[in-house]
């Protein structure tokens, strides 16, 4: 590969570093950010958890009523990692508990079923609503421009580099000794 090939790379990440570095300043301003809002850990799985709810239930309102007991209009924190537990993807715990800070911005106790279904549509890939998508361009939300295939191969990266951090190679010289049952107990090798 020549330096030229490798130019438009490293101009991209060098003006990445720099959009970066100017959010992490003490006197960053999130009302003057006039960035791009890049895609985010949060954008990955709340998209994964709504394609992957669709197989299961017919509409939002089918997985609402699922979920929330006593038809109270709103779900609370345990009825939300319910949903979260009972549904086919599964989110990291971290993520199931930023999806809900998100949702929960009326009353952090309780998840109005209205901002639900506001935060499930805006993050339903595969039916683009013409008001979402202008409002996702006027806020730079880079997420929702993904198409589902780019969805699957960023959350796979995602997932591939979880698996590394969580180092299953097996190479590892620690024992792991289980206490003995009932009944049973440790032979020793005999002494020569």
């Amino acid at each position: 590969m020549n330096q030229r090939s490798a130019l438009p790379c490293c101009a991209s990440a060098v003006e990445a570093v720099r959009e970066l570095w100017q959010l992490l300043q003490a006197n960053f301003d999130v009302v003057k950010y006039t960035g791009k809002v890049p895609v985010q850990d949060i954008d990955l799985y709340f998209c994964t958890l709504v394609y992957g709810s669709k197989t299961a239930f017919t509409s939002i309102h089918a997985l609402w009523d699922k979920f929330e007991v006593g038809e109270k209009g709103y779900m609370t924190k345990d009825e939300w990692f319910n949903l979260c537990t009972r549904v086919r993807t599964k989110l990291p715990l971290h993520i199931q508990e930023e999806i809900w800070d998100l949702l929960t911005w009326r009353n952090k106790t309780q998840l109005a079923k209205c901002d639900f279904v506001a935060g499930w549509h805006s993050h339903d890939l595969e039916v683009r609503d013409a008001h979402l998508r202008a409002m996702a361009e006027v806020m730079k939300l880079e997420y929702y421009s993904m198409s589902l295939d780019e969805l699957q191969a960023r959350i796979r990266t995602r997932l591939a580099e979880d698996s590394e951090t969580a180092n299953f190679s097996g190479k590892t010289k620690a024992k792991i000794l289980l206490p003995p049952g009932e009944g049973e107990r440790r032979a020793r090798g005999h002494r020569a």
